[in-house]
């Protein structure tokens, strides 16, 4: 009887494989993983920044550009491909590498992968900055930022993390902000920086950039707190020391 089972047992299984759905997940599984290879290579070159990384990182971020079924990937793969694009621009616009041409190429891939993405996960915060951030990088003016910020936002505001990253490059436009943005920030930056375990951060962007106007108005903000303005000076002491 198992005899009898067993061969047809396979069969089915070897069917169920064979099967487009079957393929198509295999392909999307080694799709994924060179994906993922080359974005390890781009992030490796990066870090490294020795003298052939640029020319590492162009090579790589041709392969994921022109990879075959690109408009097919899943929606992990298509988020690897926009972080590795993402990584390979701000390497190229950061250390000056690359063509402008390469650069330009870089920033498109990465931001078709990110709104592809965006398509089916709409809440995902992290997609929201990465797209904010190819175009603070492309030197992109506030109005061009706005929708994206404000989706940081409204999808990230339980992310610390995010919203310190969100504030960083929202404090450069500050004069461009409008009444209701800059209220907003004001009232973010209470909230996370309130946090006794955030106001180091805080006290890290104040070292480096008092005299900026957003950071001076969130700062006279926190200061306003005896605690956190216990605190907050603490930490601008040490800096100052280790600096």
């Amino acid at each position: 009887m198992i005899g009898r089972i067993f061969p047809a047992a396979v069969m089915a299984v070897a069917a169920a494989i064979l099967t487009t759905a079957g393929f198509d997940h295999l392909r999307q599984f080694e799709t994924g993983r060179e994906i993922q290879r080359l974005r390890k290579v781009i992030e490796d070159a990066a870090a490294a920044n020795d003298e052939g990384a640029g020319q590492r990182i162009l090579t790589a971020t041709e392969a994921i550009l022109t990879y075959p079924h690109a408009g097919n990937f899943d929606s992990r793969t298509q988020e690897k491909a926009a972080i590795a694009l993402t990584t390979a621009f701000q390497f190229c616009v950061i250390q000056q590498r690359c063509s402008s041409e390469k650069r330009e190429a870089m920033a498109e891939g990465a931001q078709g992968f990110i709104k592809t993405r965006l398509a089916g996960a709409p809440a995902d915060t992290y997609s929201w900055m990465r797209i904010a951030w190819v175009h603070l990088l492309s030197g992109r003016p506030w109005y061009d930022l706005r929708p994206y910020m404000r989706m940081v936002i409204r999808t990230g505001v339980y992310e610390p993390a995010l919203i310190r990253a969100s504030l960083a490059i929202m404090m450069p436009f500050w004069n461009d902000l409008d009444d209701e943005e800059r209220l907003s920030v004001r009232g973010i930056a209470r909230r996370t920086y309130g946090l006794p375990g955030e106001r180091r951060h805080l006290a890290a962007q104040a070292v480096a950039k008092l005299a900026t106007p957003g950071w001076s108005v969130i700062m006279a903000d926190m200061l306003v707190d005896s605690r956190a303005a216990e605190d907050i000076n603490r930490e601008m002491r040490i800096l100052l020391r280790r600096n």
